[in-house]
């Protein structure tokens, strides 16, 4: 049994080094405010736990601590928010203007002949890669992309990309770390580095591909910052994935794949494999600001103005 005792400005980044140090199964056995931060003692064995109502799953506690509300929006301020919905209202430029930048401006052609998926769930990379070749073949149905994954380090378990390729009937192969692959021929290629791997951050960018960082929807802003920060005016796109079907891209989101000068390239919603994809477009962005400032109680519509008048 593995116990550790974590100490962190605030719950979300305990919880953070929490999960990099024991795991998404580790049991939280107490958890308290200290001057200057909070302390968060976990175990990887549910036995450790010296009190019943303590010894729920980690999931379990970290929603008991972390209540979300319908909308997290962090660095969404009231004042943000007023400044979003005056744009809308056709108002003086406000924080939209700056967001445009996240979204394609509809130059230059995508996909690529070569994806190189990468972020920091092993999952979210392989469903989206299925998800890609599943909408390549029903676009063209003569269309065969080629699957590549590399090896997770000290794992039992692979990448589960092989048994996807053979239900779709897809040609797939795991290569060796420093491997890179064969050079396109007629077919796109997807490929998965896992976060686990030993494979160099900076190796697929010598490719000539597209590199797109695999995000999950609504992270915290903190931990959504350290996740994109290494990739900060790289040229890299971004993915967001796990959106349920009433949600959209949060400001959260746009506002760190802004400060790191990425674009959003894909969205992923719902659980269906085919029909699930998105390519945002500039036209998206007002449709999702209307979506905050109406769970904000905040009216969008240019008639407001003359009536408050």
């Amino acid at each position: 049994m593995t116990r550790i005792v974590v100490r962190a400005a605030d719950t979300a980044l305990a919880m953070d080094e929490v999960v990099r140090q024991l795991g998404v199964g580790a049991y939280i056995l107490s958890t308290r405010a200290e001057p200057g931060g909070i302390v968060i003692e976990a175990a990887t064995d549910p036995a450790a736990a010296s009190r019943p109502e303590i010894s729920a799953g980690f999931a379990a506690e970290l929603a008991r601590h972390l209540p979300e509300p319908p909308l997290r929006c962090a660095v969404a301020e009231p004042a943000w928010l007023e400044a979003v919905a005056g744009e809308l209202r056709g108002e003086a430029a406000g924080p939209l203007t700056g967001l445009r930048a996240v979204l394609p401006d509809g130059s230059g052609d995508w996909p690529a002949e070569r994806i190189v998926l990468f972020g920091p769930v092993t999952e979210d990379l392989v469903l989206l890669a299925v998800r890609l070749a599943a909408s390549f073949r029903q676009a063209q149905s003569e269309c065969l992309p080629e699957l590549y994954s590399y090896p997770r380090r000290n794992s039992l378990w692979a990448v589960p990309l092989q048994d996807w390729a053979q239900r779709l009937a897809l040609p797939h192969r795991i290569l060796a770390p420093q491997e890179a692959p064969p050079l396109p021929a007629a077919m796109p290629q997807l490929v998965v580095v896992p976060p686990d791997s030993e494979v160099d951050p900076a190796f697929p960018a010598r490719w000539d591909s597209d590199l797109l960082c695999v995000l999950p929807w609504g992270l915290n802003p903190y931990r959504l910052a350290r996740l994109t920060a290494p990739f900060r005016n790289r040229g890299v796109a971004a993915c967001l994935t796990g959106i349920p079907e009433a949600e959209v891209p949060l400001p959260d989101d746009l506002l760190a794949l802004s400060q790191a000068g990425m674009v959003l390239r894909l969205l992923c919603q719902g659980r269906l494999v085919l029909q699930s994809l998105t390519l945002p477009g500039a036209h998206h962005l007002n449709a999702w600001a209307a979506e905050w400032c109406a769970r904000a109680g905040l009216s969008c519509d240019p008639s407001s103005k003359e009536s408050a008048a």
